[in-house]
């Protein structure tokens, strides 16, 4: 039961995980991926605790990115002012070259706490 769960599409390594350390998820991954390090060229690293979109860090062939919040609003997060834009975000992949185009959909309100204003 890892809190981090890897994939592999042609030569991208992907590394999913509801939060962690920009700083210690490169050794962390290189670990518990092993496996995967020798034949892939790029690893793209997707975090999701903050609901809010961010490239934390990019070097050396890996990318961890913070990513957008698709969850509505609850009572708890506009009480402390949250309030990201709900947005999906899709890539497009290439076997060989990674990653190719990235698409944003943006999710109409409905249904959140703040349409009962």
């Amino acid at each position: 039961p890892l809190p981090r769960k890897y994939a592999v599409f042609g030569k991208t390594l992907f590394a999913f995980a509801h939060e962690g350390d920009k700083k210690v998820l490169p050794r962390i991954i290189a670990d518990e991926a092993r496996r995967f390090w020798s034949t892939t060229s790029f690893c793209e690293v997707m975090v999701q605790h903050f609901h809010h979109e961010s490239v934390l860090d990019e070097e050396h062939h890996m990318r961890i990115s913070q990513m957008p919040t698709v969850s509505a609003n609850s009572a708890w997060s506009v009480s402390q002012g949250y309030g990201a834009t709900r947005q999906a975000k899709s890539y497009i992949f290439d076997e060989k070259i990674g990653l190719t185009d990235v698409i944003y959909t943006v999710i109409e309100k409905g249904g959140d706490i703040n349409d009962q204003r």
